[in-house]
């Protein structure tokens, strides 16, 4: 009659035993599942990058205008990153629209800013002198502005704004008029191809303003 106690206690011991190996086991394995976990993470979030803004430039042509003329403005942006190169333009002394044409006001001397809609700490800004039209006045509006500067004559028949006629000399004076339209002609005279070579020119050019 004793022996049946003792075979009970020793059913129950291995019993326990094995239940405390089982939960020994589980443990490190939730550890290490949570571990790598953690490391994936923050080894994803590592290698993004804020997006930021360092620069922005604005080109005006012409950058010399009559008050009944308009100039034409474009804003570079610079950055990093995934950065939007949206700007909002304003200006002094006229208007200027949201593609970038600029609408003067009266003479004068008008600055152009453009700030970055992605960060408003950054803007660029150009200049645009701004004559008279009453004034009778001459008013340099483009090409170049050094002497005995040479001709670009681009194809001939298409109109570009990279097109200019080389400089004329006081000797052989060219031909100018200007045709019920507006525009202004120029014929002839002595002064520089593009080669940058002297001599009697036979080139017929037309302004559209």
């Amino acid at each position: 009659m004793r022996a049946v106690p003792r075979i009970a206690q020793r059913s129950s011991a291995p019993s326990l035993s094995l239940s405390r190996i089982i939960l020994a086991l589980s443990i490190p394995l939730l550890m290490s599942g949570c571990g790598s976990g953690t490391q994936s993470s923050s080894g994803g979030g590592g290698g993004a990058s804020k997006p930021t803004i360092t620069s922005v430039a604005v080109v005006c042509s012409p950058a010399s205008v009559l008050a009944t003329q308009t100039s034409n403005c474009t804003a570079t942006v610079q950055g990093t990153g995934s950065y939007s190169s949206a700007v909002s333009g304003t200006a002094t002394d006229g208007t200027i629209t949201a593609s970038g044409t600029f609408t003067p006001i009266g003479a004068g001397t008008a600055t152009i800013t453009a700030t970055s809609t992605w960060d408003a700490t950054k803007s660029g800004t150009a200049m645009i002198v701004v004559g008279s039209p009453t004034a009778k006045e001459w008013t340099w509006a483009s090409g170049s502005s050094a002497a005995n500067g040479e001709g670009t004559y681009g194809t001939l028949g298409v109109a570009s704004s990279s097109n200019v006629p080389g400089a004329r000399s006081s000797q052989g004076i060219a031909v100018t008029w200007t045709d019920s339209s507006g525009n202004f002609w120029l014929f002839g005279g002595v002064g520089y191809d593009s080669t940058g070579t002297l001599g009697s020119l036979n080139d017929l050019w037309r302004y559209q303003p």
